[in-house]
């Protein structure tokens, strides 16, 4: 057996140039995720909420600081 090196320091292994190394952060998120139900539930949140606001100029295609003061006092139709 070989001693560790004078300084102390741990040898450290070198990432895999395949991209494993995005698969075993996507393997440790969903362990975290199984563990925790709360978190998993939260990044959902945050990922709707993403969604959401990408898609805000199809969801709300209207100005929303224009204002039709001519319409504003008539009664609800089917026209607005």
């Amino acid at each position: 057996m070989s001693a560790p090196a004078a300084s102390g320091a741990l040898p450290v292994a070198a990432a895999p140039a395949d991209g494993a190394a995005g698969a075993g952060l996507r393997h440790r998120a969903w362990r975290v995720g199984r563990r925790r139900p709360a978190a998993l539930g939260g990044a959902l949140l945050v990922l709707v909420f993403v969604v959401v606001a990408l898609g805000a100029p199809w969801i709300a295609p209207r100005d929303p600081v224009q204002t039709s003061w001519g319409e504003l006092r008539k009664p609800p139709s089917w026209a607005h």
